[in-house]
C-alpha cells in the first residue's frame, strides 16, 4: 500500500473529495510507473490516456453545465444513429 492510499483511508473527506480521488489516484500510479520504468513508450502511453481522461472530464463538465445554464439547446439534439435514421 503506497503512503497516499493509507493517508487517505486514515482521513475523512467529502463525497466529493473521495469522487475526485477516486480517478486522481489510478492516473498518479500510472505516472509513478512510467516515471519508475524510464522507457518512452510508458511516458506516451501514460500521456494518452491522461488526456483522453481530461477530454472525458472537460466534456462532461461543458455538457452538464450547458444542460443547467441553457436546457433549450437540447430540444432537438441527436446523440447517435438511431436519432437519424428516423
Amino acid at each position: 500500500m503506497t503512503t497516499m492510499n493509507y493517508l487517505l483511508q486514515r482521513t475523512k473527506q467529502t463525497w466529493l473529495i473521495q469522487f475526485i480521488l477516486y480517478f486522481f489516484i489510478p492516473v498518479v500510479e500510472l505516472w509513478q510507473t512510467a516515471i519508475n520504468s524510464k522507457k518512452p513508450l510508458d511516458f506516451i502511453i501514460a500521456l494518452w490516456i491522461t488526456v483522453l481522461i481530461s477530454m472525458f472530464w472537460v466534456g462532461w463538465t461543458f455538457i452538464v453545465f450547458q444542460f443547467i445554464t441553457n436546457p433549450a439547446q437540447f430540444e432537438n439534439a441527436t446523440f447517435g444513429i438511431f436519432d437519424t435514421l428516423g
